[in-house]
């Protein structure tokens, strides 16, 4: 009923029809029975479908999700799993991607935090990528800007083919290449294993950079960063776990650090 109800003040329409029509077939007291009729009949003079900003968006494949679906809060398409600010649950732009065989997450770090300087020569771009180790250069094409390092991870997904099933779902695999064309303020990493050894670590990529994200380090929940500062001046604390939030000095030296 709830969910009926809400569904039509947001516009989520055919939610709320399909809501009612599991009501319908339930028995329910007979104080409630006129109301979910009205309700119902009020739905039938409305649209049939539901407003597109209502439904959720997956990151990966970039398709609309209905709002009721049975499928472990996964896209229907390629079962790219949401992953939703625990604050207003709404789903933030992450991509998840796992380490190529033979990268270790140390090395990983290395290649993420490489610091990358762009260089014009003529008609072309050149983006040198300093390391302590090795220096790698690529050479792109001016009118080809989707060859540029920083467009390699959406091409890759581009590249995807759409799988059809939970159990054929798996993140982008990112080697060498990709992981130097990252930015670390981009990358969010969930790490586990100081509370169980056997949890694997998740990397996730913002696609979205212009809606800046937070996580914090305590429970690995990733928030909003207006959202979360909303809640942490009313709280002091993470809104989800309650671990208290790192001082100020120490986030700045961190910013510092990123910058």
């Amino acid at each position: 009923y709830v969910i009926g109800m809400l569904g039509r003040q947001v516009g989520a329409f055919s939610t709320a029809q399909k809501a009612f029509q599991t009501l319908r077939t339930m028995k329910v007291t007979a104080k409630w029975q006129s109301s979910i009729s009205l309700e119902a009949l009020k739905l039938r003079i409305g649209p049939f479908a539901d407003k597109e900003k209502v439904n959720p968006i997956c990151s990966r494949c970039m398709n609309p999700n209905p709002l009721l679906h049975f499928n472990d809060d996964r896209c229907l398409i390629c079962n790219h799993p949401f992953i939703r600010s625990f604050i207003s649950f709404n789903v933030i732009s992450l991509v998840e991607f796992k380490l190529a065989d033979k990268i270790s997450h140390e090395k990983a770090m290395d290649l993420i935090k490489t610091e990358h300087h762009t260089k014009r020569n003529g008609g072309r771009e050149e983006v040198a990528v300093d390391s302590r180790q090795s220096l790698f250069r690529i050479e792109m094409e001016k009118e080809f800007p989707a060859k540029r390092p920083a467009d390699i991870f959406l091409q890759k997904i581009n590249r995807l083919e759409t799988p059809v099933g939970a159990e054929s779902y798996s993140p982008i695999e990112a080697d060498e290449r990709l992981l130097l064309s990252l930015r670390l303020d981009e990358v969010f990493i969930q790490d586990f294993t100081v509370h169980s050894a056997d949890i694997k670590k998740r990397y996730f990529k913002n696609i979205i950079p212009e809606i800046p994200l937070i996580k914090c380090e305590n429970c690995c929940k990733i928030f909003f960063v207006d959202e979360h500062e909303l809640a942490n001046l009313i709280t002091q604390c993470c809104p989800f776990c309650r671990a208290k939030e790192a001082s100020e000095d120490i986030l700045e030296e961190e910013m510092i650090l990123i910058d």
